[in-house]
């Protein structure tokens, strides 16, 4: 059955809000949704795994002899299918992770498991062993509803040796996704029972489960895979041209643009015409990078087709809002150094809205280049390095043969936004500290410097006297940032900007979700006004966009607001005002336990018992190392 976005995403808030399982939902993917409540998952919740390096070197070398099988399997996949290829083992350990973008690294060195993360396809097929894909709002958590999937399961004799997982962030995988993840999981595991790396058998045979033209060269220009598509556009009744050159069927100036070395994996750089005057774009080009040879792969699609998106919300503003005497401030601050090329260092509490902000302060500057956001304590320490810096080809291991530039070439003319700056690295810290002052970056592996013209903004929820007294964060590197300072308020302390905030999330999340805003009740908003708000000014937008979508078809109620406001509405007076001002507790790993013990599991009931919030529960049970025991009910 074909992804019907609107009907699914009318299931999804259904069982979200009634518990009901409409008829169009598959049962696998009712399945995990019922699991996934039954442990006390918060559909709303937007945290993940953090990234385990330790675990990852010793799952790599566990697996070191199916890695080296599956090295071109993955490339070739990322080739024809542009989107994120990865292996996890039986417990569903990420341990290997190929990427089109520059580094994605949300799953890779962590366990994907439905109750810390969400139904997907990864989830359901180490759940249930079954070949799976899922769609869109198929995803229990919200945060995953942009996401298409599919995984594959992997076994030798019989034994379950982990999965083959394809997915793609913004748009939906082609229908042949699901039978090229099976097939090329049979030939990985085939593979190492021969001792024999698969090779143009399965390249062909991908191929040709393609809706668009492929053709692959090997080392020596000639072609080796080319697809029923590319035969029937450009060859005709020919046979297949193997070792046939691309001049026996381009000119001269398509097969230059052909060549191009990539900059960025732009679209519609090279365009070829069919023997019937079709036109058709080169929209990948890759060079896999071999231990024989290089092959080059080129995938052709007609040029007016393009790819279907999950999800088009309108372009959401950066604009922040409030007129509060702390929040003016910040306004004013923004104002006099928006125009300055000068760095700047945004502190605040998560969620106070320090992205926002950095926009801010680039769409007023008039920089014609784009903003560059770069989370520092998201990307692996070993990645951050060419993320940032870009590399020569051949650079590393794992290297594309063609290279890639970095986020700081990337924000040339604009604005790089290095966000959770206290994390980045010691070793780190001395390069980007160099590069700062001299205005210039090299790649790694290169000798040639380039000039750069970008604006560096830097945040962080650290405090960074601490980490440099504590010889964490360098202080020379903290007064080039730190030119200019912005400390953003708590939302607590700038509760008249409340009412505003609501408004304008109300606004902007009904037209991104194409409903009718909604004229909120004097006991929310009375609420809203009382609320600590630990999460700041993300918690106000959640609980907003929650109350959204479960009140479209009813007038809001505080029953529809998130277990936190809820339970916060339901306390004493006294005892809600105490809780709002109450110290982190020192949690003990016994108290923990019973707690979870005690709710069957159920992590949003043990940390209202805890008194703490559920993402500091999650980070509890991984400091402590606590096993969860997860049991679905069929009430």
């Amino acid at each position: 059955m074909s992804y019907n976005q609107e009907k699914m995403r009318e299931a999804w808030k259904t069982y979200i809000s009634r518990q009901v399982v409409l008829d169009m939902v598959r049962p696998e993917i009712a399945r995990a949704w019922q699991r996934c409540r039954a442990s006390g998952l918060d559909p709303w919740s937007a945290d993940f795994p953090k990234h385990n390096k330790d675990l990852l070197q010793k799952k790599q070398t566990e697996n070191r002899q199916l890695l080296r099988m599956a090295a071109p399997v993955l490339e070739y996949l990322m080739a024809l299918f542009n989107c994120n290829i990865s292996l996890s083992d039986k417990t569903g350990f990420v341990y290997k992770f190929v990427s089109p973008f520059s580094v994605y690294t949300r799953t890779y060195g962590t366990f994907q498991r439905e109750e810390t993360v969400g139904s997907g396809n990864v989830t359901i097929a180490l759940r249930e062993k079954i070949p799976v894909r899922v769609d869109g709002y198929e995803h229990y958590r919200a945060v995953a509803h942009n996401y298409s999937g599919v995984s594959a399961p992997m076994f030798r004799d019989r034994e379950f040796m982990g999965l083959l997982n394809m997915n793609d962030p913004f748009r939906l995988l082609p229908d042949s996704a699901m039978q090229c993840c099976q097939a090329a999981a049979k030939a990985m595991i085939g593979g190492l029972a021969a001792a024999r790396q698969p090779g143009f058998d399965l390249w062909r045979a991908l191929a040709e489960r393609m809706d668009e033209a492929v053709l692959v060269l090997d080392g020596r220009g000639l072609i080796q895979v080319a697809n029923g598509v590319w035969r029937r556009v450009f060859a005709g009744d020919e046979p297949a041209p193997l070792g046939r050159s691309l001049g026996d069927f381009f000119s001269q100036k398509e097969i230059l643009a052909a060549s191009r070395p990539e900059q960025g994996r732009p679209e519609g750089e090279a365009v070829f015409t069919g023997r019937n005057g079709e036109v058709f774009r080169l929209t990948r080009r890759y060079v896999l990078a071999l231990p024989e040879e290089e092959h080059a792969v080129f995938v052709l699609s007609p040029s007016e087709r393009r790819p279907r998106v999950i999800s088009s919300p309108a372009a959401e503003q950066t604009n922040y809002v409030g007129e509060s005497p702390a929040w003016k401030k910040v306004d004013e601050a923004v104002r006099k150094i928006a125009s300055h090329p000068t760095s700047v260092l945004i502190l605040g509490d998560t969620g106070t809205g320090k992205e926002v902000v950095a926009r801010a302060i680039h769409r007023r500057s008039g920089r014609p280049g784009h903003f560059v956001p770069v989370n520092c304590g998201a990307v692996p320490r070993e990645l951050l390095a060419s993320e940032l810096f870009g590399y020569e080809g051949g650079a590393f291991t794992g290297a594309r043969s063609a290279g890639a530039a970095g986020k700081m070439e990337y924000a040339e003319g604009g604005t790089l936004f290095l966000d959770e700056i206290g994390e980045m690295p010691p070793d780190m810290q001395v390069v980007l500290l160099r590069v700062l002052q001299e205005q210039a970056v090299t790649r790694l592996g290169s000798h040639k410097t380039r000039k750069l013209n970008v604006r560096v903004i830097a945040a962080t929820n650290q405090d960074l006297a601490q980490l440099i007294a504590e010889r964490k964060f360098r202080r020379d590197l903290y007064y080039r940032l730190g030119v200019f300072e912005i400390r953003l308020p708590l939302l607590r302390e700038r509760v008249s900007d409340i009412p505003l905030l609501t408004a304008y999330f109300n606004d902007l999340l009904a037209a991104r979700f194409h409903l009718t805003p909604k004229a909120l009740p004097p006991e929310i908003m009375q609420l809203f006004l009382r609320y600590p708000w630990p999460g700041n000014v993300r918690e106000l937008r959640n609980a907003v966009e929650r109350l959204l979508i479960m009140a479209e078809s009813t007038p809001p109620s505080l029953d529809f607001l998130p277990a936190a406001l809820v339970d916060f509405a339901a306390a004493p007076p006294a005892a809600a005002e105490e809780g709002a001002v109450s110290p982190p507790r020192r949690l003990t790993r016994e108290q923990v336990c019973r707690a979870l013990e005690k709710h069957g599991g159920n992590l949003s009931h043990a940390a209202r018992e805890l008194h703490i919030a559920r993402n500091t529960l999650y980070r509890k049970i991984e400091q402590f190392d606590i096993k969860l025991k997860v049991s679905a009910r069929n009430d």
